[in-house]
């Protein structure tokens, strides 16, 4: 598979430099599934197999338990996998409990913290750039220099003419993210890093292995953002609990449900990896409930990473591998149609 531009790789869902299918050697697995639960593992192992994967992992919890836990190959419980596109979800979460923490609400402009931005930016509002409707570009050369801070970049992307009037349609992007995580930055007097393990990494239990790089300019979108099967299932768990772990509030009910509300609306649809899906904050949403909130929600990683919540039926799944996304959907899928049938 040829090499590709972050950006194209984004929107044709697709890693770049993913590897191809050559022969492998025979891949080990690891860990147990309930009792009940056998058919997914078995499903799990025999697409593994049949797709010559280098390493995989799986976790599905149910009601608040796991009922499967599996490893394969190169990917085991510690490995730190690329969440590429996954990173969006947690992210935003992070970046809406510092809000939380500092007074602010969605509704609050970018002006209020970068006065200097050009006049069209400044209106561009917190709610608007965790759902791709800011009218920014999708991508900015800045958010790849690993020399500037998070400030600095979103400072370079805020001086650049808007694609779009704020608001006026629906663009999948990272860009917008990288202007969200500093308006966090400056409304908390934290560098990421820091806001990251003090609101989500620090009171889920994450292991050191959840990390968004070495760099004061994180990709938030995308870029190095890494963890664990087992870390991002205690993030999703979270999510579940309505933004509670362990009795500690790490987001409110209120955040939640706005994560969970469609700020998609029905704006033009301007460029989406996913056809017509509508979005929440961070994250898609597949299917809704009549109240109007998502009753699943998921964020697919372009290497095939693959999160998704079911808050109708209190489950999660974590799907992971390091790949092409094309080639794994169809196991994810397979999986989790495997496990709605243990848990009709």
């Amino acid at each position: 598979m040829p090499c590709r531009s972050l950006y194209l790789l984004e929107m044709t869902a697709a890693l770049g430099c993913a590897p191809t299918s050559p022969s492998v050697p025979a891949i080990e697995f690891s860990g147990s599934c309930q009792p009940a639960y056998q058919q997914v593992r078995d499903v799990w192992e025999s697409r593994i197999r049949a797709l010559g994967l280098t390493g995989a992992g799986l976790l599905v919890r149910s009601k608040g338990e796991t009922r499967c836990e599996l490893y394969a190959g190169e990917i085991t419980a510690s490995t730190a996998v690329p969440l590429v596109s996954a990173a969006k979800w947690v992210s935003a979460t992070a970046i809406l409990a510092a809000i939380e923490a500092n007074g602010l609400a969605l509704t609050d402009s970018v002006g209020r913290f970068f006065p200097n931005a050009a006049a069209d930016a400044r209106t561009i509002r917190i709610r608007q750039l965790l759902s791709h409707t800011s009218g920014l570009p999708a991508y900015q050369p800045c958010m790849f220099d690993r020399n500037l801070t998070l400030r600095q970049c979103a400072e370079t992307i805020l001086s650049q003419t808007l694609d779009a009037p704020p608001g006026a349609g629906f663009a999948y992007g990272g860009a917008a993210f990288t202007v969200a995580g500093a308006v966090a930055e400056r409304a908390s007097g934290k560098v990421w890093a820091d806001l990251f393990r003090d609101r989500i990494a620090g009171p889920l239990g994450m292991s050191a292995a959840a990390t968004y790089g070495s760099t004061k300019n994180p990709v938030l979108s995308e870029g190095e953002v890494r963890a664990s099967v087992r870390d991002y299932g205690k993030f999703l768990q979270m999510l579940l609990d309505g933004g509670v772990t362990a009795g500690h509030v790490v987001l409110s009910p209120a955040s939640v449900e706005a994560m969970r509300r469609n700020q998609s609306e029905s704006l033009p649809i301007i460029v989406s990896p996913r056809g017509q899906m509508s979005y929440g904050l961070g994250a898609w949403r597949e299917a809704e409930g009549p109240d109007g909130l998502a009753t699943v929600m998921s964020s697919p990683g372009a290497g095939g990473f693959i999160p998704m919540i079911d808050f109708t039926n209190q489950l999660l799944v974590v799907f992971a591998a390091f790949d092409d996304i094309n080639r794994e959907f169809p196991v994810y899928q397979a999986v989790v149609a495997a496990v709605r049938e243990v848990e009709r």
